[in-house]
């Protein structure tokens, strides 16, 4: 997937007072580019993309480059790293996923009422960050795996998978006094939902990529 979002430069003042994470990832003197991610996939950054938005080129070692999010390292593929250098044919590859409610269940007195978390109130974007050590520290990276079938293993003739809908087109208010008064806090029932079901109505939801039925089963114990 081509990397086709900006980089942005990370300004501090908004987070000292609000983040929900604590602060040990911010190390004093480094650089952080923040990376808005809207949708699950694997993002590429090229180098013209880091050289667009102002990271030093020059100076940054690949081989000490990382990409956090909330507070955590990401594993992350860095194209051409070993030479200590970045090349115009190099790049960074990471895995990355929109926003989620896992942050909104503070929101909620107490947090059991929060229905899911599988989408925010606010904002479908996540934000990833990338930056460099400046101390002699390597970076976290997908671990390289390969092996030839050696052994004629059979193919799988099939797969399992989970889709999900999330429902999100309306607005609950969640629970109201006299239908008017609601509490500061986030109640029972709010959040983001899907169109509202009246008496004697039904609504049809289709759940996509579903294409190819599994007619017989087979014993995964023989």
């Amino acid at each position: 997937m081509g990397f086709g979002f900006r980089l942005l430069v990370l300004c501090f003042l908004p987070f000292w007072g609000f983040s929900q994470y604590s602060h040990e990832w911010i190390k004093p003197g480094q650089s952080y580019y923040r990376i808005p991610v809207a949708k699950k996939g694997v993002y590429r950054l090229t180098f013209a993309d880091l050289q667009t938005v102002g990271v030093p080129i020059g100076s940054v070692d690949p081989r000490r480059i990382q990409i956090l999010h909330r507070g955590v390292e990401q594993a992350i593929f860095v194209q051409g790293q070993a030479d200590a250098v970045l090349d115009p044919g190099d790049y960074i590859e990471f895995y990355g996923i929109g926003n989620d409610g896992t942050l909104d269940k503070d929101l909620y007195k107490p947090a059991i009422l929060q229905p899911h978390n599988y989408y925010n109130l606010y904002t479908d974007t996540a934000a990833y960050f990338l930056t460099w050590q400046l101390s002699a520290v390597q970076g976290k990276r997908i671990a390289n795996f390969s092996e030839i079938n050696v052994t004629n293993i059979p193919k799988e003739d099939f797969h399992q998978e989970e889709r999900l809908l999330v429902l999100k087109n309306e607005y609950s208010g969640g629970n109201k006094e006299s239908d008017v008064i609601q509490s500061t806090y986030f109640d029972e029932g709010e959040g983001w939902t899907g169109t509202a079901i009246r008496q004697n109505q039904s609504i049809d939801y289709t759940v996509d990529l579903i294409s190819q039925a599994v007619t017989t089963l087979r014993n995964s114990s023989a």
